[in-house]
This record gives structure tokens, C-alpha cells and sequence, in this order.
């Protein structure tokens, strides 16, 4: 059964919107019986944009068709079933809307095709008007064995005097099927018929022929011979006036003609090329082969006015709060609400090469950050933001919360940190809160952690590995499976002087701001271009495994900002 959803879950994971389906919020009784009877198979994705459920039964197809369901706050429509959709068809070209089509069922009866329903393959019921092409219907999930030859769907058929290129799928099992001739040959029982057959279909003037030939024509009373004496020859005649023969294509054979060999002889003018000494550049004057271009003016270019530019956007940050059950944490989510732009943006020349990461590669972008594109983008942020905070969203990130306190407890490697909450922020922020409220020594353990990890990451930036990948480079062992051995193996990057110890702590708190803020406000902390309207400078930041950690240059700037009184 296909779900009615277009394009507006192209970029959704399957594996979320199998949670939303198998979930009790769907709103469609008919899908959860089928769920406890184990009728539904699988959930997967069609090219279209469409879902497609398998299911196991035609009454369960029957159940579901016509039947809305809500998928993620939208609610969607299943397509109607079809019937003929695991029916064999074929499709027949050229045809006019003229022509008498039950001439050609009734021969394609007599040949011994059961034909279930014929139709033209697009139709305008509005203006009546047809398409030239000829869809036929049978009774089988296969190619019946009287359209297949020498293993092959025929792919042309004669009617009326005319050609019609014939388009079918090659069934599975076409060689095991029964060729037409080796069938008519062996027993005596299908001659008798097939002239009965012949005699009945003459009186009705009609004629069918498979294949594309005319030569060496037959009688009209005339049955096929036997395979083994006409070769790879194979003909059918049903009705008067009409004789043809299908030649299918016979076997590759080997050339007769010797190919040319070539020869190092003095007749056949072929020489070997001998090496030559490297031409002589003295006498070459370099210096007049270079032309001198003048200075191409870039339009549009221009990096001096575009934070003033940027920063005329009109963006308002609001706080919002989202908790339901005390008992899973307070929530917080800060929001960019209003977002207006200005007129003078709008046709704006300002932009600016910024660096990007993508993935493990850090290079200097391609294009330059147009700034009314810019601008269209924060835009877009703040539908994007209220997206995410729907009862859909919200429930997810509650059945989340347990598995996020765990890691925060016990996790000693801090890539988790930045993955989980990266993967769901309303969920980290209320484990975060949690954590916070139990008091004790998680939450120092987890801005030491991440303080770590700010270190390794800035080690060697080029290269964006793995924490284990870069601690076992820098420390030569492995990754400690305690958080214990951890902070013993690094406590001498603390204690080295008074000023590292200062230095340390307030790593620590930039850090653990930069955790919250990740929670907090994760369309700001991942767009460049929101960072760059608060705080009016590029954004420096630190290459991680999973997303991009930010310098403390950038992090002292947001800590002075508005965001401030929004993330503490």
C-alpha cells in the first residue's frame, strides 16, 4: 500500500518515521489491528517521494486504502488498491482509436493468454482524449508461454496490417516456460483444437501474428511444424489472409576473417618509435610569451560593510518553556522569533568567504555567502525551530531522557556527549538539567571531559579523527575505559603553573556553556550566519567528530551577548 505524502518526507530518515508509524499516535485503528495480527511487513521509501507499507494479505490492502494516518504532524492518505498491480501486462504502441481492440483479445485468447482487463494506458476522462499505446491485462503474475519465443517477451505484434512494437517484462522462469511450437508439435489433442480454433477465428475476418517477417508464407489451413524441423524458425497462422514468420536472432559465430597483425617489416610501413634527445630551450624567450592581464573588477565581493549589513536584520530571542513532567527535567529551548529583513537587504552586493567543514574535511567555501541569501536563510531558521518542537518531537525526546542520563553518568568518552546532542537537544538539555539538580560529581566529570576533548580537537585541526583516534596518537595508549584513569592521565595539563590552573577553569565553564548552549539553542549554535549577527564577527571554531566545537574567543562573545541570560 503507497502513502499520499509527495515530497514533504524526501529528507526524512526512514528509521524515524517508522517510530512515528509504529507508534500510538498515528490515529489509524485499522493500521494498529493489523499491527497486533502481524499483517504489516515493512515500511520503505518509493523514488516519487511516496511510503510504500508491505503488508502480507489482500484483506489488509483492503482495510487500509482510503484511510488517513498521521505521520509527524501531517496527515496523509492511503492510495486506493489496485487490484491489477501484481497482474502481467503488455503495452502496444501505435495504436488508433479506430481500431477494433476485441479482435485482438479474442486472439490472444485463442493463443491461450487469459486476458483480465485492456485498456489505454493514460486517459482524459474530462476530454475523452486517449494515448496511442494499448495496455493488456492476464490472469497470471508472468508472461503466459504463448508470447514468449526462443526464451524472450515478443516484442512486436501484427494486427490490421500494421506493426506494433509490443513492451513486456521478461518473466523470471522464461526458460523453463513452453515454447509455442514445441507445445503445438507434441500432442495431437492441441493440433485438433488449434484448428478449430483457426476455422472459428477466420469466419470473424481478424488476424494476430508475433514477429516481424513475411517471407516464405504458409497456407492458410497450414499448422507450424514441429520445432526440431523448422530451426530456429517459428510461425503462426490464425486467420485468412494473414501468413508470418518470426526469425529469432541466431547464435553469435566466429569471425572468418583473420584479424590484422601488425608486423615490424619493411613492407608494411611500421616502424618503432626511438627515443629522441630533449629539445634544447636556451634560444626561447619565456618572458614574451606571458600577457598581461588587467585587474578584473569583482562585483559583489566585499567583506568590509557585510556584519554591519547583517546585523540590520530585525531577530528577537525568546525563551520558551517546554517542560511537561518534572520528573524528566526542567526545558528550555531559545528560539529566533520575528525575523525581518529589511529592504535594503534585498538587494544587497555584500559577501564573504567563510571556511566550512564537511564532515573530515575543513576547506574554504567554493562560492561566496550572498547576503541576501543569507538572510533568506534566517528566514527559513525560524519555521525550522518551531518544527522541532512539536507534541510529535517532544514525546521523542522524553522516551530519550533516560538513555542521556545514563551516558552523562557513566560515558568516559565525551564524543557521546556531542552526538547525543547533536541527535536530539530537547533530550540532552533535560538530562543536562538533571544531572544538575542531583548535585555530586557528574557534572564536573562531564565539563572535564569535554574540556578534554576541546583539547584534543584543537590538536592537529586539519584532521578531523575520532577521540580515540587522537587520544591513542597523542597519549600512545589506549582510551581509558574509566573516567578515573582519564583525568589522572591529564591532570599534569592543569597543574603545570597558577596561570594553567586559571586558565583550566575557566576552559571548564566556557566548555560546559558551550554544552548548554548546544541544548539550548541548537539552530543558533549550528548556523554561522546566527553567530555571526549576535556577536558581529567571523565565526572561529574547532573542528569535532560529530559537529564543530567553537573557539573561546567566539564563546566569550555569546557569553557577553543577549544568549547570556537565556543559557544560565
Amino acid at each position: 500500500m503507497v502513502i499520499a505524502t509527495g515530497r514533504t518526507l524526501a529528507k526524512t530518515p526512514v528509521q524515524k518515521i517508522t517510530v512515528f508509524l509504529s507508534g500510538t499516535h498515528h490515529g489509524n485503528e485499522s493500521l494498529e489491528d493489523l499491527y497486533r495480527s502481524h499483517e504489516i511487513g515493512q515500511i520503505s521509501k518509493l523514488p516519487g517521494g511516496d511510503l510504500r507499507i508491505k503488508v502480507k494479505s489482500k484483506e489488509a490492502c483492503l482495510r487500509l486504502e482510503r484511510t488517513k494516518v498521521n505521520i509527524m504532524g501531517g496527515v496523509y492518505t492511503f492510495k486506493a488498491f489496485n487490484v491489477l498491480g501484481g497482474k502481467y501486462f503488455i503495452d502496444i504502441s501505435n495504436m488508433d482509436s479506430d481500431t477494433d481492440t476485441h479482435l485482438i483479445l479474442q486472439s490472444l485468447f485463442l493463443l491461450g493468454c487469459q486476458t483480465v482487463y485492456d485498456t489505454f494506458r493514460e486517459v482524459n476522462l474530462a476530454t475523452g482524449i486517449t494515448s496511442a499505446t494499448w495496455r493488456v491485462y492476464f490472469l497470471t503474475n508472468s508472461c503466459p508461454s504463448a508470447l514468449i519465443v526462443n526464451g524472450s517477451v515478443c516484442d512486436q505484434v501484427l494486427f490490421d496490417n500494421k506493426l506494433h512494437p509490443a513492451h513486456g517484462t521478461t518473466p523470471r522462469s522464461s526458460r523453463n516456460a513452453c515454447h509455442l511450437g514445441t507445445a503445438l508439435t507434441t500432442d495431437s489433442t492441441w493440433k485438433t483444437s488449434l484448428k478449430k480454433a483457426v476455422e472459428a477465428a477466420k469466419k470473424r475476418g481478424g488476424q494476430l501474428h508475433q514477429g516481424a517477417q513475411h517471407d516464405n508464407p504458409l497456407l492458410d489451413d497450414q499448422l507450424v511444424s514441429p520445432w526440431s524441423s523448422v530451426s530456429d524458425a517459428l510461425s503462426v497462422s490464425t486467420f485468412r489472409g494473414s501468413h508470418g514468420k518470426i526469425t529469432p536472432p541466431g547464435s553469435p559465430k566466429a569471425r572468418k576473417t583473420p584479424p590484422l597483425m601488425l608486423t615490424n617489416s619493411a613492407n608494411d610501413g611500421f616502424t618503432t618509435a626511438t627515443s629522441r634527445k630533449k629539445r634544447a630551450r636556451n634560444a626561447i624567450d619565456f618572458f614574451n610569451m606571458l600577457v598581461k592581464q588587467s585587474q578584473l573588477s569583482l562585483n559583489g565581493i566585499a567583506t568590509i560593510n557585510y556584519f554591519q549589513a547583517l546585523q540590520t536584520m530585525e531577530v528577537r530571542f525568546e525563551s520558551t518553556d517546554l517542560t511537561e513532567d518534572p520528573t524528566l527535567g526542567v526545558r528550555h529551548q531559545v528560539l529566533p522569533l520575528g525575523v525581518k529583513r529589511p529592504d535594503a537587504l534585498q538587494t544587497s552586493t555584500e559577501s564573504a568567504f567563510f571556511v566550512e567543514k564537511h564532515h573530515t574535511k575543513i576547506k574554504k567555501s567554493t562560492k561566496a555567502s550572498f547576503l541576501p541569501k543569507v538572510a533568506e536563510a534566517m528566514l527559513n531558521d525560524e519555521n525550522t525551530a518551531l518544527l522541532n518542537l512539536t507534541p510529535d518531537c517532544i514525546e521523542d525526546a522524553n522516551s530519550k531522557v533516560g538513555g542521556m542520563c545514563k551516558i552523562l553518568t557513566n560515558a568516559a568518552n565525551p564524543d557521546y556527549f556531542t552526538k547525543k546532542v547533536v541527535e536530539c537537544s530537547l533530550a540532552f538539555n533535560s538530562a543536562l538539567a538533571l544531572t544538575m539538580v542531583d548535585g555530586g560529581s557528574v557534572i564536573d566529570e562531564v565539563a572535564q571531559l569535554h574540556a578534554i576533548n576541546r583539547v584534543l580537537c584543537a590538536t592537529n585541526p586539519t584532521k578531523d579523527t575520532t577521540f580515540n583516534t587522537k587520544w591513542k596518537k597523542l597519549m600512545g595508549t589506549a582510551v581509558p575505559s574509566k573516567r578515573g584513569e582519564i583525568f589522572t592521565l591529564c591532570a599534569k595539563w592543569w597543574t603545570f603553573s597558577p596561570a594553567i590552573e586559571e586558565l583550566s577553569r575557566a576552559s571548564k565553564a566556557l566548555g560546559m556553556f558551550e554544552l548548554m548552549l548546544m541544548s539550548i539553542a541548537p539552530v543558533i549554535f549550528s548556523n554561522d550566519h546566527w553567530i555571526q549577527y549576535i556577536t558581529g564577527q567571523p565565526v572561529e571554531w574547532i573542528p569535532a567528530h560529530h559537529t564543530r566545537l567553537l573557539h573561546p574567543n567566539t564563546l566569550l562573545r555569546l557569553l557577553r551577548s543577549e544568549l547570556d541570560a537565556h543559557c544560565m
